[in-house]
């Protein structure tokens, strides 16, 4: 996700099981409201529970399509070129470098990159010689790589170039919230472009903090991996990323973003994120995102993307909740907050008929708008499911008239 949206989707993931925190700057009004005290412990197989359908059967309910992430018309890296950027000894040096060579000709790469035009590419480690330094600015990583390619420590860059800059822990990120502050092991990685002369080039920053394990650091480098080649310039020419407007991206930009919710996947010993395929979510019979978990795809899915409601009145709206095959209970849950662009806000309340379900059960949610909501206002009520350490969510626009 680039700098400066990473806080769209941070109410979902301020209740995972693994941390989030948002870039500095950002405006988000958070909220989270359960119906009922239920709790859901598992979904680790199949069951005989919430078949959905007469005499016993099991019939996967009706419920809305999931959306296709479109393409914006930007440019896509269709053979990046990794240039993976370390300094000498420090933590995960070396394993870095191993899973650059892997992943760019990897299945998982080349299998998720393939629908939206990207295809193998390259690998090369420099390793930096100097210490690091004790502190650096996120604002500092075009002047830094510059630098150090004028200096012959890094290639010169091509318009499929893609620095992935390491930041170990005995260096401080100055500007960033999800970095290394208060012993997190979780920190939040982001991708941007820079310029040298005529040549646009990729970048990203992966904060590696001392309690960081080897399967989070890999995670989020394939996730800015994935997204630099699907989307290189979010911000200027987005490519594969929801157009302003739609609810989506106000939780979700990019192709591993709207999957990050969910555990990474282990493929040939490498940790890798889940990456929506636009071919799984059109068939809509399972998992959207790829590896899919093993377990059968659940949710809950809303009629229409935007509800509207009167200031000092309430509105009800029939969702859907449902599985792909026989799953036990579910807990499921709103969130809301600010929509994405930022707009007109307020603070709508959001309950839940019930807080636990299955396929096909009744379920209902009760958005009311407070008496001082302006004309104009919007809000994002997020409905997330969990079962486990899974976690699927789908958001609804409410807007005031």
């Amino acid at each position: 996700m680039p700098l400066n949206r990473r806080c769209i989707r941070a109410s979902l993931f301020l209740l995972a099981t693994q941390g989030f925190a948002c870039g500095s700057g950002a405006n988000t009004t958070m909220s989270a409201s359960t119906s009922g005290g239920s709790s859901v412990t598992s979904t680790s197989g199949a069951s005989t529970t919430g078949a959905g359908g007469a005499g016993g059967g099991f019939h996967v309910a009706p419920h809305a399509p999931f959306p296709q992430l479109p393409d914006q018309g930007g440019p896509t890296l269709d053979k990046v070129h990794i240039v993976s950027v370390s300094y000498a000894g420090t933590k995960y040096a070396t394993e870095l470098g191993a899973f650059g060579d892997w992943l760019v000709t990897s299945t998982w790469f080349t299998g998720r990159g393939a629908e939206y035009g990207v295809g193998a590419g390259t690998h090369e480690q420099r390793l930096l010689s100097a210490a690091p330094p004790t502190t650096l600015s996120t604002s500092d990583a075009v002047s830094f790589i510059t630098s150090r390619v004028m200096s012959g420590d890094l290639p010169a860059p091509t318009p499929e170039t893609l620095y992935m800059l390491y930041v170990p822990p005995e260096t401080a990120l100055t500007d960033i919230e999800g970095g290394c502050d208060g012993g997190n092991a979780y920190p939040s990685a982001f991708h941007m472009s820079g310029t040298m002369g005529a040549t646009t080039f990729q970048y990203a920053m992966v904060p590696i903090c001392a309690q960081s394990s080897i399967d989070w650091i890999e995670g989020g480098a394939g996730h800015e991996i994935i997204e630099t080649a699907t989307d290189p310039l979010p911000l200027t020419k987005p490519a594969y990323q929801f157009a302003p407007g739609d609810p989506w991206i106000s939780i979700t930009g990019e192709v591993a973003d709207l999957c990050e919710a969910l555990p990474n996947a282990t493929v040939d010993a490498f940790s890798v994120p889940l990456v929506w395929s636009n071919a799984a979510a059109k068939k809509g019979d399972g998992w959207p995102c790829l590896p899919a978990p093993t377990t059968p795809y659940f949710g809950v899915s809303a009629p229409d993307p935007e509800v509207t409601v009167a200031a000092g009145a309430s509105t009800a709206v029939t969702l859907s909740p449902w599985s792909s095959a026989p799953v036990d209970a579910w807990s499921v849950e709103t969130y809301v907050q600010d929509v994405y662009p930022p707009s007109v806000s307020f603070v709508p309340k959001a309950t839940l008929s019930t807080s636990v379900v299955q396929n096909g059960d009744p379920l209902t949610l009760s958005i009311d708008a407070p008496a001082g909501a302006a004309h104009g206002a919007e809000a994002l009520v997020v409905l997330i499911s969990t079962a486990g350490k899974l976690r699927t969510f789908w958001p609804i626009v409410v807007k005031v008239p």
